[in-house]
Protein backbone atom coordinates (compact mmCIF):
# COMPACT_ATOMS: atom_id res chain seq x y z
CA UNK A 1 0.00 0.00 0.00
CA UNK A 2 1.55 3.61 -0.72
CA UNK A 3 1.32 5.43 2.37
CA UNK A 4 2.27 8.90 2.40
CA UNK A 5 4.13 9.01 5.87
CA UNK A 6 6.15 11.82 6.23
CA UNK A 7 4.16 15.48 5.04
CA UNK A 8 1.66 17.76 6.71
CA UNK A 9 -2.12 16.75 6.86
CA UNK A 10 -4.19 18.25 4.24
CA UNK A 11 -8.05 18.21 3.89
CA UNK A 12 -9.29 16.08 1.16
CA UNK A 13 -12.76 14.80 0.26
CA UNK A 14 -12.26 11.52 2.24
CA UNK A 15 -10.91 12.72 4.68
CA UNK A 16 -6.87 13.67 5.37
CA UNK A 17 -4.40 12.94 3.81
CA UNK A 18 -0.65 13.14 3.54
CA UNK A 19 1.29 15.12 1.83
CA UNK A 20 4.99 14.23 1.36
CA UNK A 21 6.59 18.07 1.63
CA UNK A 22 7.93 18.08 5.30
CA UNK A 23 8.51 16.33 8.79
CA UNK A 24 5.55 18.22 10.24
CA UNK A 25 3.26 15.48 10.74
CA UNK A 26 4.24 14.90 14.51
CA UNK A 27 2.99 12.26 16.74
CA UNK A 28 0.58 12.17 19.96
CA UNK A 29 1.70 9.46 22.27
CA UNK A 30 3.55 10.94 25.38
CA UNK A 31 5.33 8.60 27.81
CA UNK A 32 6.32 9.20 31.21
CA UNK A 33 9.70 9.89 32.35
CA UNK A 34 10.05 6.24 32.93
CA UNK A 35 8.88 5.35 29.31
CA UNK A 36 11.31 7.80 27.79
CA UNK A 37 14.31 6.35 29.86
CA UNK A 38 13.64 2.98 28.80
CA UNK A 39 13.06 4.29 24.95
CA UNK A 40 16.06 5.80 24.87
CA UNK A 41 18.29 3.27 26.49
CA UNK A 42 16.81 0.09 24.91
CA UNK A 43 17.18 1.88 21.38
CA UNK A 44 20.85 2.45 22.19
CA UNK A 45 21.62 -0.99 22.77
CA UNK A 46 19.48 -1.94 19.84
CA UNK A 47 21.44 -0.10 17.58
CA UNK A 48 24.89 -1.76 18.77
CA UNK A 49 23.70 -5.00 17.47
CA UNK A 50 22.61 -3.74 14.21
CA UNK A 51 24.93 -4.48 11.13
CA UNK A 52 26.21 -0.87 10.68
CA UNK A 53 25.64 -1.33 7.09
CA UNK A 54 21.99 -1.95 7.11
CA UNK A 55 18.76 -0.96 8.31
CA UNK A 56 17.48 -3.97 9.80
CA UNK A 57 19.11 -7.09 12.13
CA UNK A 58 20.90 -9.27 10.78
CA UNK A 59 19.76 -13.06 11.03
CA UNK A 60 20.89 -15.23 13.62
CA UNK A 61 23.44 -17.36 11.78
CA UNK A 62 22.39 -21.34 12.17
CA UNK A 63 19.12 -20.73 14.36
CA UNK A 64 15.76 -20.84 13.59
CA UNK A 65 13.85 -17.73 13.26
CA UNK A 66 12.34 -16.76 15.62
CA UNK A 67 9.16 -14.04 16.89
CA UNK A 68 8.48 -12.11 20.09
CA UNK A 69 5.75 -13.94 22.46
CA UNK A 70 3.53 -10.80 22.53
CA UNK A 71 2.97 -11.87 18.79
CA UNK A 72 1.09 -14.87 19.31
CA UNK A 73 0.22 -13.79 22.95
CA UNK A 74 -1.95 -10.53 20.92
CA UNK A 75 -3.42 -13.10 18.42
CA UNK A 76 -4.40 -15.53 21.49
CA UNK A 77 -6.05 -13.17 23.30
CA UNK A 78 -7.88 -11.56 20.42
CA UNK A 79 -8.80 -15.32 19.48
CA UNK A 80 -10.55 -15.62 22.92
CA UNK A 81 -12.47 -12.63 22.92
CA UNK A 82 -14.00 -13.68 19.59
CA UNK A 83 -15.04 -16.98 21.93
CA UNK A 84 -12.80 -19.66 20.53
CA UNK A 85 -10.73 -22.16 22.98
CA UNK A 86 -7.61 -20.53 24.10
CA UNK A 87 -6.33 -23.54 25.71
CA UNK A 88 -7.23 -25.81 22.72
CA UNK A 89 -4.95 -22.94 20.32
CA UNK A 90 -2.26 -23.42 22.66
CA UNK A 91 -2.25 -27.15 22.17
CA UNK A 92 -2.38 -27.11 18.52
CA UNK A 93 0.58 -24.51 18.03
CA UNK A 94 2.03 -26.54 20.72
CA UNK A 95 3.06 -23.34 22.52
CA UNK A 96 3.53 -24.14 26.38
CA UNK A 97 2.93 -21.81 29.15
CA UNK A 98 6.64 -21.19 29.73
CA UNK A 99 6.98 -20.23 25.93
CA UNK A 100 4.57 -16.87 26.72
CA UNK A 101 5.28 -16.23 30.15
CA UNK A 102 7.87 -13.11 29.20
CA UNK A 103 6.15 -11.61 26.59
CA UNK A 104 9.74 -10.13 25.12
CA UNK A 105 10.76 -14.10 25.06
CA UNK A 106 11.80 -15.54 21.38
CA UNK A 107 9.38 -18.38 20.23
CA UNK A 108 10.51 -20.53 16.92
CA UNK A 109 8.39 -19.14 14.27
CA UNK A 110 7.25 -22.52 13.32
CA UNK A 111 4.74 -22.32 16.49
CA UNK A 112 3.83 -18.76 15.33
CA UNK A 113 2.76 -20.11 11.80
CA UNK A 114 0.89 -23.50 13.58
CA UNK A 115 -0.96 -20.66 15.71
CA UNK A 116 -2.09 -18.79 12.65
CA UNK A 117 -3.16 -21.75 10.55
CA UNK A 118 -5.30 -23.22 13.56
CA UNK A 119 -6.60 -19.94 14.29
CA UNK A 120 -7.77 -19.96 10.12
CA UNK A 121 -9.19 -23.15 10.52
CA UNK A 122 -11.38 -22.39 13.29
CA UNK A 123 -12.42 -18.77 12.00
CA UNK A 124 -12.61 -19.64 8.57
CA UNK A 125 -13.26 -15.54 7.53
CA UNK A 126 -11.78 -13.51 4.73
CA UNK A 127 -11.46 -10.47 7.42
CA UNK A 128 -9.48 -12.58 9.95
CA UNK A 129 -6.40 -10.66 9.05
CA UNK A 130 -7.71 -7.25 8.69
CA UNK A 131 -9.41 -7.34 11.55
CA UNK A 132 -7.03 -8.13 13.81
CA UNK A 133 -4.47 -5.62 12.74
CA UNK A 134 -6.78 -3.36 12.99
CA UNK A 135 -7.49 -4.26 17.33
CA UNK A 136 -3.71 -3.65 17.47
CA UNK A 137 -2.59 -0.74 19.43
CA UNK A 138 1.17 0.51 19.15
CA UNK A 139 2.05 -0.36 22.42
CA UNK A 140 1.36 -4.22 22.50
CA UNK A 141 4.08 -4.34 20.35
CA UNK A 142 6.28 -3.93 23.24
CA UNK A 143 9.62 -1.72 22.88
CA UNK A 144 9.50 -1.33 19.16
CA UNK A 145 6.10 0.16 19.43
CA UNK A 146 7.60 2.42 22.16
CA UNK A 147 10.04 3.64 19.84
CA UNK A 148 7.37 4.47 17.50
CA UNK A 149 5.00 6.16 19.97
CA UNK A 150 8.36 8.23 21.24
CA UNK A 151 8.92 9.77 17.42
CA UNK A 152 8.37 13.54 16.89
CA UNK A 153 7.24 12.89 13.66
CA UNK A 154 5.64 9.88 11.60
CA UNK A 155 8.53 9.55 9.47
CA UNK A 156 10.37 9.03 11.71
CA UNK A 157 8.13 6.51 13.39
CA UNK A 158 7.74 4.47 10.17
CA UNK A 159 11.91 4.30 10.14
CA UNK A 160 12.38 3.09 13.47
CA UNK A 161 9.84 0.47 12.52
CA UNK A 162 12.01 -0.36 9.55
CA UNK A 163 14.89 -0.19 11.13
CA UNK A 164 14.09 -2.59 14.54
CA UNK A 165 10.88 -4.28 12.60
CA UNK A 166 12.54 -7.65 12.74
CA UNK A 167 12.83 -7.62 16.57
CA UNK A 168 8.78 -8.24 16.35
CA UNK A 169 9.67 -11.00 13.79
CA UNK A 170 12.94 -12.06 12.11
CA UNK A 171 10.76 -13.58 8.89
CA UNK A 172 9.51 -10.08 8.49
CA UNK A 173 11.27 -7.32 6.88
CA UNK A 174 9.79 -3.53 6.45
CA UNK A 175 11.03 -1.50 3.85
CA UNK A 176 10.72 2.15 2.75
CA UNK A 177 11.23 3.24 -0.78
CA UNK A 178 10.28 7.01 -2.02
CA UNK A 179 8.68 6.98 -5.25
CA UNK A 180 7.98 10.46 -6.55
CA UNK A 181 6.57 12.19 -4.00
CA UNK A 182 5.01 9.31 -2.44
CA UNK A 183 6.54 6.68 -0.29
CA UNK A 184 5.84 3.39 -0.43
CA UNK A 185 6.11 0.73 2.36
CA UNK A 186 6.59 -2.74 2.15
CA UNK A 187 6.44 -6.08 4.13
CA UNK A 188 8.42 -8.74 2.69
CA UNK A 189 8.17 -12.17 4.62
CA UNK A 190 8.61 -16.06 3.97
CA UNK A 191 7.10 -17.55 1.06
CA UNK A 192 5.19 -19.67 4.04
CA UNK A 193 3.70 -16.64 5.84
CA UNK A 194 2.78 -15.24 2.63
CA UNK A 195 1.00 -18.08 1.90
CA UNK A 196 -1.34 -17.56 4.99
CA UNK A 197 -2.64 -14.47 3.33
CA UNK A 198 -3.83 -13.21 6.92
CA UNK A 199 -0.76 -12.47 8.42
CA UNK A 200 0.34 -10.02 5.89
CA UNK A 201 -3.43 -8.71 5.86
CA UNK A 202 -2.91 -8.00 9.52
CA UNK A 203 0.45 -6.38 9.56
CA UNK A 204 -0.55 -4.00 6.63
CA UNK A 205 -3.55 -3.02 9.05
CA UNK A 206 -1.52 -2.57 12.43
CA UNK A 207 0.76 -0.53 10.82
CA UNK A 208 -1.90 2.08 9.44
CA UNK A 209 -4.01 1.82 12.64
CA UNK A 210 -0.62 2.30 14.66
CA UNK A 211 0.06 5.64 12.74
CA UNK A 212 -3.31 6.44 13.56
CA UNK A 213 -3.27 5.77 16.84
CA UNK A 214 0.26 7.59 17.64
CA UNK A 215 -0.85 10.78 15.14
CA UNK A 216 -4.18 10.84 16.85
CA UNK A 217 -5.41 11.22 12.66
CA UNK A 218 -7.62 9.53 10.58
CA UNK A 219 -4.91 9.49 7.65
CA UNK A 220 -5.51 8.05 4.59
CA UNK A 221 -2.87 6.23 2.80
CA UNK A 222 -2.70 6.69 -1.13
CA UNK A 223 -3.20 3.10 -2.15
CA UNK A 224 -2.76 -0.05 -0.67
CA UNK A 225 -1.40 -3.28 -2.41
CA UNK A 226 -2.90 -7.19 -0.71
CA UNK A 227 -1.27 -10.78 -2.02
CA UNK A 228 -4.61 -12.26 -0.99
CA UNK A 229 -7.42 -12.43 -3.54
CA UNK A 230 -10.36 -10.11 -3.34
CA UNK A 231 -13.41 -11.52 -1.19
CA UNK A 232 -16.76 -12.12 -1.83
CA UNK A 233 -17.80 -8.71 -0.36
CA UNK A 234 -14.38 -6.36 -0.34
CA UNK A 235 -16.22 -3.24 1.46
CA UNK A 236 -14.72 -3.78 4.95
CA UNK A 237 -11.19 -3.50 3.36
CA UNK A 238 -11.95 -0.11 1.59
CA UNK A 239 -13.95 0.80 4.87
CA UNK A 240 -10.88 0.81 6.81
CA UNK A 241 -8.08 1.59 4.57
CA UNK A 242 -10.51 4.21 2.49
CA UNK A 243 -8.18 4.32 -0.52
CA UNK A 244 -7.77 2.02 -3.68
CA UNK A 245 -7.22 -1.53 -2.55
CA UNK A 246 -5.20 -3.77 -5.13
CA UNK A 247 -6.36 -7.65 -4.28
CA UNK A 248 -4.02 -10.15 -5.78
CA UNK A 249 -0.89 -7.82 -5.77
CA UNK A 250 2.31 -9.62 -6.19
CA UNK A 251 3.43 -7.55 -3.00
CA UNK A 252 2.32 -6.40 0.32
CA UNK A 253 2.94 -2.36 0.22
CA UNK A 254 1.13 0.53 1.99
Amino acid sequence: MEIQPWGEVGSGSNGPRLLLNNESITTHSPLDRTAVGLVDSASNSLTTILNPDSQQLPPAAGMDLTTLARVPGIMLDRAAKAGLDRAALERAAGLAKSDLADPDARIPKTKLYALWREIIRCVDSPLLGLKLGESVRVHDIGLVGYIMASSDTLGNALRSLSRYGRIISEDLTFSLEPRDELVDLEITASVDLVALEHPIISRLSSILASAREITEDDLRPAAVSIPQQAPADPSPFYNFFRCPVQFGAEAAVL
